[in-house]
């Protein structure tokens, strides 16, 4: 992976580590060493045909869990890892610069969508995101609290949705890439994502 792409995933990995220690109301947490990202091959076989950027990707398989949710990514994305990944996440990646990640909070957290994407926001702003803007979307037949903006000095574009699912748990889903790839890499989770495996 490009350079830069490694400072944005670090700058990730960050976001979504103090999302979840503002979650978890632990307080501050010490930067420990930090493994370099490696991505690892994932032997689920290809299932379905899916449209991606005007396109039809017919070489996909489908990843995820009764959890957290499924999505059809193309056979040669692959497992990724941010450093310092939050507990529970799913992560996958096109090895050029696009990232899908999934993520689940537990019910008892009582954790709200709309705030926890506000604080977001917030922090990717305070690193250099930039136009930063909120929405709510349908994700699934469900209502979803999205955010999106840019990383100008990196060229790259995230997308972030939360959602109540139907027993409480808050989903999060996100999609970072390129400007040349944000697109195709939102629409795999706005066409895929589902429950179902």
């Amino acid at each position: 992976m490009k350079a830069k792409n490694r400072v944005f995933t670090k700058i990730k990995g960050l976001a979504l580590l103090c999302l979840v220690v503002s979650i978890l109301l632990v307080g501050c947490i010490s930067a420990g060493n930090q493994a370099q990202s490696v991505p690892q091959p994932n032997p689920n076989p290809p299932d379905e045909t899916v449209s991606t950027g005007g396109r039809e990707v017919t070489d996909t398989r489908r990843v995820g869990n009764d959890t957290h949710g499924y999505i059809s990514i193309p056979v040669n994305w692959v497992d990724f890892q941010d450093d310092n990944p939050a507990p529970g996440v799913i992560q996958f990646t096109d090895g050029d610069g696009a990232i899908i990640t999934i993520n689940l909070f537990e019910a008892e957290l009582e954790l709200e969508p709309q705030i926890s994407l506000s604080n977001l926001a917030d922090f990717y702003t305070s690193i250099g995101a930039e136009g930063m803007t909120g929405a709510v979307v349908t994700l699934n037949g469900a209502s979803a609290y999205q955010i999106y903006g840019h990383f100008a000095d990196d060229n790259i574009f995230i997308v972030v949705w939360m959602f109540e699912g139907p027993n409480g748990d808050v989903h999060f889903l996100s999609a970072e890439a390129p400007a040349d790839t944000i697109m195709e890499t939102v629409e795999i989770i706005e066409t895929t994502y589902s429950f179902e495996g």
